[in-house]
């Protein structure tokens, strides 16, 4: 085989990076200036007589309760689908005992099985749909502009059945930092 040329590039020195970042010019730096920010810039219309929707998703302890609250706080429509499901479950006896045999029946308690995750959510996702379609109407009939859903972690990547103008993302930032500073380290060692 033909002998490989080598072309040696030298890193870039980033003269204005912050103390959690690396002191050369990379990628990982450029898409930790980017979180929080939106991937394509939206213009809604306030003048449109239907709601401005905006799911808020993230893993579980992540805050959303904490950034709903932010919005309900200013007077926006805050729909919480862990509520939504929880008062399905509280009035529904018959889905109670079905999620009990399945959770409980055979074996130990563990919603880490996809499986199980997957039929609970199948078994009352369409329930939460269509109480999620109820409630935004009504607020969309109120003459609310925008208003915000906060997925529940069961139906991350599932469709809820309404219609979503914007998908924000809740990261936890110390997440973030911790795995930020955990690659470093390995950058280092090796």
């Amino acid at each position: 085989m033909k002998e490989l040329t080598i072309h040696v590039v030298d890193l870039l020195i980033n003269t204005e990076h912050t103390q959690d970042e690396e002191e050369k010019l990379s990628s990982s730096t450029r898409r930790m200036h980017l979180l929080g920010r939106p991937l394509k810039i939206v213009k809604p219309s306030i003048k449109s007589d239907k709601s401005y929707c905006v799911l808020l998703r993230g893993h579980p302890l992540c805050g959303k309760p904490l950034i709903a609250c932010k919005f309900q706080d200013s007077g926006i429509p805050v729909l919480f689908c862990d509520e939504i499901l929880y008062a399905i479950f509280k009035k529904d006896s018959n889905l109670q005992n079905q999620v009990h045999e399945k959770f409980f029946g055979e074996d130990s308690f563990s919603f880490e099985k996809l499986e199980k995750r997957d039929w609970l959510a199948q078994l009352v996702l369409n329930k939460v749909k269509c109480a999620l379609r109820q409630i935004f109407e009504v607020y969309s009939e109120q003459g609310a502009h925008i208003i915000l859903v906060t997925d529940s972690s069961l139906f991350e990547g599932y469709d809820l059945g309404i219609e979503v103008d914007e998908i924000w993302a809740a990261i936890l930032y110390s997440e973030v930092n911790r795995a930020y500073s955990y690659l470093k380290s390995i950058e280092k060692s090796t």
